[in-house]
């Protein structure tokens, strides 16, 4: 595979754990509170999601989460810093919209507020 040929594919908890975390480590602007970054290991070790991943090895993930019977919530999407703005972001909501039942009417995104200003590109 190149160096920057993506394939998403399904979250594996064993697998892609420690490549998660060590994402969330790199992006320390963005997840900055102890209580958070738990909270994104759990769900990357207990949920269902997808990650993107290279030669280089995971570029990013996203966990999501059945709320209700038609309803989804994308819980967690990071992208390692020295990927960002290279659309696999866009990638990995695509796979999640397009891996949701046919019953799904309501996918549910909360972002970073807009009282602590964005912390870079």
């Amino acid at each position: 595979m190149p160096p920057h040929a993506l394939t998403i594919v399904e979250l594996e908890p064993v697998a892609h754990a420690e490549a998660c975390d060590a994402i969330i480590r790199g992006l320390p602007d963005w997840f900055g509170v102890p209580e958070g970054i738990a909270e994104c290991a759990a769900a990357v070790r207990s949920g269902h999601g997808y990650v993107a991943a290279d030669a280089e090895g995971v570029a990013g993930f996203l966990t999501d989460e059945r709320r209700s019977a038609s309803v989804w919530e994308m819980t967690w999407m990071a992208v390692r810093a020295d990927r960002r703005g290279r659309g696999i972001g866009s990638q990995l909501v695509a796979a999640l919209t397009e891996g949701l039942p046919d019953d799904a009417r309501l996918l549910v995104v909360e972002t970073l507020s807009d009282r602590e200003g964005d912390p870079g590109p």
